[in-house]
C-alpha cells in the first residue's frame, strides 16, 4: 500500500521533555509499544544509493514491511509502501524473523535495485514508543516519543526524539504546534531521518581504528537537469538538515570542526536562497534568509578565536619562534596561549547558549515552514513561475556568470580596498564556490568543473588569510588583557607581525584572482 508521510522530528533531552511534558499535546495518556526494526539492503548498499530503505518492524503482533522514499526536495513529505506480511507456519520452539518480502515490492522504485541480489540486515532500531493524538487547528496529529537505541555492528548511538506526524488536516498544523511546544524548550529539527543515520553508524562500525565515528552525510550533487525549483528545494533542505545535525553534533563533542562545517551549511543555505531569489523570493524571503544569516552570526565570535587559536599555536613569524627559545618567552607564549583557550571556551558556550534561547529553534522552524509550504510554491505570476521550469542550468548559467563578473570586478581593486570591503569580497567568492559546487552536475563537465573550483578555492583562502591577518591585532590586545602582563609583549609582536605580513598576502590574493580570471567556467 502506497502512503504519504508528513512529520517533524525533534531531537529533545530529559531535560526538554521535562519542560514540554506542561504542554497539552504531551500531557495526556499515551499508549506504549516497543518496536525492534531491522534494515535490509544489498551488498553494495543499492537502496541507500538510491535514496530508499526498507525496514521489517514488528506491530502488534505481526511484521510489517515498509519500503520509504527520501524527503523530497524542499518538502517533508515522504512517500513509503507498506504491507503486512503473512507469517508461515513455524515449529514449537523456534523463533523466525523473515526476510523481506521481493513480491510486495514488484511496483516499487526497489523492484530492479535488488533484482537478483541478497538483502541483509545492515542496523537495527530498538525503541519504546509513546503515543498519543492531538488536534490543532482541525488537524489531527499523531505525538510520539521514540526512546532506544540504533545498533550497528558492534557500535550503538542513542535515540531520543519527538515525532509529529500529521494524520489528516492541513500540514501548517504540524508548525502551529511545533511553534507551541518551542516555546517550551527549544526545539532542533532532525531533517536526517533515522534511517539515514543508521547507515552512517554501519559505516563508522566498518571502519577500524579507535575513533570510529558516523561520517558526516555528503551532498549528492544533482545527478541530472531538474527544473529551477526542484533544485532550489533538495539544496536548501540539505543545508538546513547538515545545519541542525551539527548543532547536535557541537553540543555533544564542541569540535572545532563541526563549528566550521556548520557555518559552512548555514552559508551555503543563504548563497541557495540569494542565487535562486528570482524564483522563489515572496513576501516571507528576506525575514527567512534574516534568520539563517543570525543562526550563521551567533558563531563567529567562536570561530574567530578557534583561527586565531591555530594561528598562535602554529607561531606567528621568524621573531616569535626565535624568541621561544628564551624561558621567559615560553612562559609568556603558554600565558597567551592559556588565555585564547579561555576566550574560545567562553564563546562557544555563549554561542550554544544563545542556541537554546526559542528564538534560535524558532529560527529554525520559520526557515523549515517556509520550505515547506512557501507561497513561491504556489505562485500565479507567470514570469516566475517559467523560471521554476526551467532546466536549472538555463537558469543558473547567467547567475553564475553574474556572480564571477562581480567578483573579478571587485577583486581587480584588491590592493586599494578596506580590510571590511576585502571580507565583502570574500564572501562574495564563498557565495559563488558554494553555488557551484551544488549546481555544477548538470553541466558535465568535471575537469573543467575541478580546474574553476580550485581557482576559487585559492582566492578564499588567500583573502581568508588576509581577513585573519586584519582581526589579530584585535584579538591579540583582548587576549593580552586576559594574560595579564605575562602575555602583553607577545600579544603586541602578534599585532605588529600581523601588520607586518599584510602586503605579502595582498600580493598572494592578487595572483589568486588572476589564476581566477583565468580559470575557464564550467557553464559556458
Amino acid at each position: 500500500m502506497l502512503n504519504t508521510e508528513l512529520e517533524l522530528k525533534f531531537a529533545v533531552s530529559e531535560a526538554d521533555l521535562t519542560a514540554l511534558s506542561a504542554h497539552p499535546a504531551l500531557a495526556g495518556p499515551r499508549t506504549e509499544a516497543r518496536l525492534i526494526s531491522s534494515y535490509f539492503d544489498t551488498p553494495l548498499r543499492a537502496l541507500e544509493r538510491a535514496g530508499l530503505s526498507l525496514r521489517l518492524r514488528r506491530e502488534d503482533g505481526a511484521w510489517v514491511q515498509t519500503l520509504k522514499g527520501g524527503y523530497a526536495p524542499g518538502d517533508l513529505a515522504r512517500l513509503e509502501w507498506r504491507h503486512r506480511l503473512v507469517e508461515p507456519e513455524r515449529r514449537p520452539g523456534r523463533a523466525r524473523r523473515p526476510q523481506p518480502f521481493r513480491m510486495a515490492l514488484a511496483d516499487t522504485p526497489a523492484a530492479p535495485l535488488i533484482r537478483g541480489q541478497r538483502l541483509r540486515s545492515v542496523f537495527t532500531i530498538d525503541v519504546t514508543r509513546a503515543v498519543q493524538r492531538y488536534r490543532e487547528d482541525g488537524a489531527i496529529i499523531e505525538v510520539a516519543l521514540d526512546r532506544g537505541v540504533l545498533k550497528a555492528g558492534s557500535l550503538k548511538e542513542p535515540i531520543l526524539e519527538l515525532e509529529l506526524e500529521r494524520l489528516s488536516g492541513d500540514s501548517a498544523a504540524l508548525f502551529t504546534l511545533a511553534r507551541s511546544l518551542a516555546n517550551l524548550a527549544p526545539l532542533w529539527p532532525r531533517l536526517v531521518s533515522k534511517a539515514d543515520r543508521g547507515y552512517a553508524l554501519a559505516a563508522a562500525a566498518a571502519q577500524t581504528g579507535p575513533s570510529r565515528r558516523p561520517a558526516r552525510r555528503e551532498w549528492k550533487a544533482l545527478s541530472q537537469d531538474p527544473p529551477t525549483l526542484e533544485a532550489f528545494g533538495a539544496i536548501a533542505h540539505h543545508a538546513l538538515a547538515e545545519t541542525t545535525e551539527r548543532l547536535l553534533d557541537l553540543r555533544a563533542r564542541r569540535g572545532a570542526d563541526t563549528l566550521h562545517q556548520m557555518r559552512v551549511s548555514l552559508r551555503r543555505l543563504d548563497a541557495a536562497l540569494q542565487l535562486f531569489g528570482p524564483a522563489v523570493r515572496d513576501g516571507e524571503w528576506a525575514h527567512v534568509r534574516a534568520a539563517g544569516r543570525d543562526l550563521a552570526q551567533r558563531l563567529d565570535a567562536a570561530r574567530e578565536m578557534h583561527v586565531f587559536l591555530r594561528q598562535v599555536s602554529r607561531g606567528c613569524g621568524p621573531g616569535l619562534r626565535r624568541s621561544e627559545e628564551a624561558r621567559a618567552a615560553r612562559e609568556a607564549r603558554a600565558a597567551l596561549l592559556r588565555a585564547i583557550r579561555r576566550m574560545r571556551a567562553a564563546a562557544l558556550d555563549e554561542a550554544l547558549a544563545s542556541f537554546d534561547a526559542p528564538g534560535a529553534s524558532k529560527g529554525v522552524m520559520a526557515i523549515l515552514s517556509w520550505l515547506d509550504d512557501a507561497a513561491w510554491n504556489r505562485t500565479h505570476d507567470a514570469t516566475r513561475r517559467a523560471r521554476q521550469t526551467l532546466a536549472l542550468s538555463a537558469f543558473i548559467a547567467p547567475r553564475l556568470q553574474r556572480l564571477r563578473r562581480r567578483v573579478l570586478a571587485v577583486g581587480d581593486k584588491l590592493e586599494g580596498l578596506s580590510p571590511s570591503a576585502r571580507h565583502k569580497l570574500r564572501l562574495k567568492v564563498k557565495r559563488l564556490r558554494y553555488a557551484a559546487i551544488d549546481t555544477s552536475a548538470p553541466f558535465d563537465r568535471p575537469g573543467r568543473t575541478r580546474r574553476f573550483l580550485n581557482a576559487l578555492t585559492q582566492v578564499q583562502d588567500a583573502l581568508g588569510d588576509l581577513n585573519d591577518l586584519a582581526a589579530t591585532p584585535k584579538l591579540a590586545h583582548a587576549a593580552a588583557r586576559e594574560a595579564g602582563t605575562e602575555g602583553c609583549f607577545l600579544a603586541g609582536r602578534l599585532a605588529a607581525e600581523a601588520i607586518a605580513r599584510e602586503p605579502a598576502a595582498l600580493k598572494r590574493a592578487a595572483r589568486a584572482i588572476r589564476r581566477l580570471k583565468d580559470a575557464e567556467p564550467f557553464w559556458v
